[in-house]
């Protein structure tokens, strides 16, 4: 089945349907209930930022080591967080994705400087490019 079938398939559905289906899923997974929960800030910028805040400052605060098993997988997270911010909040509230993306650059070279763990391939290259096109933007 082609994306484009399961589009026109989910369209068809009762919002109803898949409204159960969503809990259904959210229930199954937890990255899908944090995207859910997301999406309920999704008119509040202020709040969506904060949730994205609240993670960042998980990360400034953990204590974990990285080692060279590990630390793919942790730059994959971040590497999604940048593009969360970019989808969710930036088309809403530019200033405040802006602000994240800035605090995120500050927290990662932090963790990087104090040992926290060692990204080869993880350059802040992501969070620098959306702010030089949040910048550019402006």
């Amino acid at each position: 089945m082609s994306t484009e079938d399961l589009g026109a398939f989910l369209r068809r559905q009762s919002p109803s349907a898949l409204a159960d289906l969503l809990i259904e899923l959210a229930n199954d997974h937890p990255d899908v209930h944090k995207r859910l929960q997301r999406l309920q800030l999704s008119n509040s910028p202020s709040k969506l930022a904060a949730a994205f805040k609240k993670t960042l400052a998980g990360w400034r605060r953990s204590q974990k080591y990285h080692d060279y098993k590990s630390v793919g997988a942790f730059a994959a997270k971040l590497e999604l967080w940048l593009d969360q911010v970019a989808r969710e909040l930036a088309p809403k509230d530019p200033a405040l994705a802006l602000d994240l993306f800035e605090a995120f650059i500050e927290a990662v070279g932090q963790r990087q400087h104090r040992g926290g763990f060692c990204l080869q391939d993880f350059s802040c290259e992501g969070a620098i490019s959306h702010v030089c096109a949040r910048r550019r933007a402006a």
